[in-house]
């Protein structure tokens, strides 16, 4: 009795220490586990836990080492997919920002944020209305949370200049819950300004053409209705007439050489031309104009001044433009004079091949506000007067058109407004137009 009491004792002790060395091996792998998922919950998804056999916590163990894989495949693709996003958002014309259900700004890509001059930090985190202060936008935005469906409609900014935009609000519906709202802008101003632009066009063309149309009509009628039989009044209605087709014939030509240049169908013959002879070349075909009004018409070409590369036709046309404007306004008995510009001492400037030719007259001058405009199709400074000289507002744009396509440049300068008194000296007054090209050598 006493050897099987001896025997079972030791067998209970053995089952003691067993179950108490199993008890120690599984707390030493749920330990591991445990370490191992804090590793995953960290963001480490490189290390891997040994399954340590086939039962259940080896099961256990070889399914953490799969999950740990397939979330590091996930996370990655998330994080391409963020770095792709980020770089579509950074790259995108159209502003973009996204609030969450609350209204406050979780997104906000760099086109938005330059076209309310703000600053990401500045917008994320806080509320819409707290960041942009467009009343449109926000009623936009507004409806679209009210209704939960898409909204769009057109804005107006004014930072950093007027522009124009189409903005959509789109709201974020997951699982049927609200999340948030998207709102992308479209800039439009580009076609706001082209429509303004072709609006413009079609008026001022109405109305240049209802002028003369009119004219030639009345007088037509007056003749038809018995002022013919009167050679006096006949003489001087059909002279009307003909000076209004004229003008017609004036304006089409020049809207058609205008749409020629802007489509690209002029072409040009380049070649070293000389400007003082083709500025002769005009000055002789305007000479009974210049003869009329006594004007004096002064040369300052120095001898040394080289050709410039340009279409010799085109280049006439360009210089008999602007010298026949500086013509038309230089009072009577005054001067026009063509010249060199960059002279320094009586002799040319030769500075990076570009040749620069100035027409300077002693007209009333133009208000420096309006400097900028010249150029525009039938902008006038003097429109009532610009009409009685026969201009059709069209010339300095086919100058500017011209020169552009030479790859030169055009500038205009006045040194007073119109609202100065004419009687100031001659050196005082007028305006001067420099016309830029490229040297021949």
């Amino acid at each position: 009795m006493t050897s099987i009491a001896a025997v079972l004792s030791a067998f209970i002790v053995i089952i003691i220490v067993w179950a108490f060395l199993s008890r120690l091996r599984l707390a030493r792998r749920v330990d591991r586990m445990t370490a191992f998922t804090g590793k995953i919950a960290a963001g480490d998804f490189g290390s891997r836990i040994a399954s340590g056999g086939g039962d259940e916590l080896g099961i256990l163990a070889e399914n953490l080492n799969l999950m740990s894989e397939q979330l590091k495949k996930n996370v990655d693709a998330l994080s391409k997919e963020k770095v792709v996003l980020t770089a579509v958002l950074k790259g995108m014309a159209e502003g973009v920002m996204m609030t969450d259900a609350k209204g406050q700004v979780g997104l906000v890509n760099p086109a938005f944020l330059r076209t309310f001059g703000i600053r990401e930090e500045d917008a994320l985190g806080r509320p819409l209305v707290e960041v942009i202060r467009n009343e449109g936008l926000l009623n936009l935005y507004k409806s679209a949370h009210e209704r939960k469906d898409y909204t769009s409609g057109e804005i107006e900014t004014g930072f950093p200049e007027p522009m124009y935009f189409i903005a959509g609000c789109v709201p974020l519906i997951i699982e049927d819950n609200f999340s948030g709202i998207v709102i992308v802008l479209h800039d439009v101003t580009r076609m706001f300004h082209l429509e303004r632009v072709r609006r413009d066009f079609v008026a001022n063309v109405t109305h240049e053409l209802k002028t003369p149309i009119s004219a030639i009509q009345g007088f037509a009628e007056t003749l038809m209705d018995g002022a013919i039989n009167d050679k006096e009044k006949a003489a001087r209605f059909i002279g009307i007439i003909e000076s209004n087709a004229q003008r017609l014939s004036r304006l089409v030509e020049d809207l058609m050489t205008l749409s020629r240049i802007e489509l690209g169908e002029v072409r040009l013959t380049v070649r070293p031309v000389s400007v003082k002879d083709v500025a002769a070349e005009a000055a002789a075909l305007l000479e009974p104009k210049i003869k009329e009004k006594g004007i004096k018409l002064l040369f300052e070409f120095p001898g040394d001044m080289p050709p410039v590369l340009a279409d010799r036709d085109r280049l006439y046309q360009i210089i008999l433009n602007v010298l026949d404007n500086a013509v038309k306004y230089t009072p009577r008995g005054e001067s026009v004079t063509i010249a060199g510009a960059g002279r320094l001492a009586g002799r040319a400037e030769k500075s990076g091949g570009i040749v620069e030719v100035s027409i300077t007259d002693t007209g009333p001058g133009i208000p420096q506000e309006m400097l900028p405009r010249l150029g525009e199709r039938f902008f006038r400074v003097d429109p009532a007067r610009s009409r009685e000289l026969g201009g059709t507002g069209l010339g300095l744009a086919i100058v500017k058109h011209l020169v552009r396509l030479h790859g030169g440049s055009f500038n205009i300068e006045s040194p007073v407004s119109l609202s100065n008194n004419s009687s100031l000296p001659a050196g005082s007054r007028g305006t001067k137009v420099t016309l830029s090209f490229k040297s021949s050598l």
